[in-house]
């Protein structure tokens, strides 16, 4: 069954033979802006006939996010917030502690002359508007001194080092350089650099100076990441505590549909059709006893958000057939 595209609630039906037994469900929708809905309802032999919501007898596994990382290697783990004001501009830093990146990638050194290299990074088509990122590494030092922290950058951008902010270049600006300078100890540094973007051109480099360059401007390098360095700490922590011994792994079902939210897949655009979710992850997922979301505040209840607009969800879970034969199946949505 389909209702694609943008469209007002619209119904689309498909029938099929199911033979007794459990079937796997699966639905995806997406909704561009306005007012949202999706009800999906089977009818057949179960049934006698009748029209009525698609039950689900659970879903397979845990309801529940996967945190987008990077693994620990050598340079910054840069975590993308896909518009982090909901549908609002993004014209300020927002509060990363409250978001959960779509998507985390490994880079060498903060180096984005313009905005086509950072949607090549993220592999993505269209623009990179109403976004957010951070970049987290350790700088290291061999000669201790005092260092110049220089963020180029379109639009908004800061550095921290330590904790401590050196460079800041905030507001909406075309490519403009601020630079800070800090004393730094022989040794690593935690470093942080936030930056986001509203609209039109995107860009941001961070580079460095002192007596590990000679005096000279170079790309600001990090010699691992952060999670490299907590991870370590934790398998120290581990060697002092005795393991414990692992219960025997069992396939877990759950009740309901397992709903899992996508907030803003395609970046500061629109959504026309279903995204091709497979490289992102969900910010919220939770459990549902039914798919039957009849307005904005019905989808809004589940996630504490203000709006549904510019989000794709997906819907998982199993229907008991009781008695074989050709069921018809309708999803009723707005948008596709």
């Amino acid at each position: 069954a389909a209702s694609p595209g943008l469209h007002p609630p619209r119904t689309g039906c498909g029938t099929a033979y199911l033979s007794k037994g459990n079937h796997g469900v699966h639905v995806a929708m997406f909704e561009n802006g306005g007012g949202a809905f999706e009800r999906l309802t089977y009818q057949g032999p179960d049934t006698k006939g009748r029209e009525v919501l698609l039950p689900s007898i659970g879903f397979q596994g845990a309801c529940e996010t996967v945190k987008a990382e990077c693994d620990c290697s050598v340079g910054y783990c840069g975590r993308f917030y896909y518009n982090p004001f909901g549908p609002s501009q993004v014209r300020d830093f927002p509060d990363f502690k409250r978001l959960e990146p779509q998507v985390a990638r490994t880079v060498l050194s903060v180096n984005f002359r313009h905005q086509g290299q950072i949607v090549h990074l993220l592999n993505k088509g269209g623009h990179f508007d109403r976004v957010a990122v951070s970049f987290s590494g350790v700088l290291h030092i061999n000669v201790a001194g005092e260092y110049t922290i220089c963020t180029t950058s379109d639009d908004g951008s800061r550095v921290f080092i330590d904790g401590i902010k050196v460079g800041d270049n905030p507001g909406l600006h075309g490519m403009r350089k601020r630079c800070g300078k800090m004393q730094l100890d022989t040794g690593d540094h935690s470093s942080r650099i936030e930056f986001f973007e509203n609209g039109g051109g995107a860009g941001i480099i961070v580079r460095y100076k002192g007596p590990d360059t000679g005096g000279r401007e170079q790309l600001m390098p990090s010699s691992r990441m952060l999670i490299c360095r907590d991870e370590d700490e934790k398998k120290e922590a581990a060697k002092a505590v005795a393991p414990k011994p692992k219960a025997p792994h069992k396939p877990v079902k759950s009740k309901g549909w397992c709903t899992r939210w996508y907030f803003n897949p395609l970046g500061g655009r629109g959504i026309g059709r279903m995204p091709d979710l497979r490289k992102l992850t969900p910010q919220v997922a939770t459990v549902v006893p039914d798919i039957s979301f009849k307005n904005d505040a019905a989808f809004t209840a589940f996630t504490g958000k203000k709006h549904f607009d510019r989000v794709a969800l997906t819907i998982d879970g199993s229907v008991d057939v009781r008695l074989a034969g050709e069921y018809t199946l309708c999803t009723r949505s707005d948008d596709g």
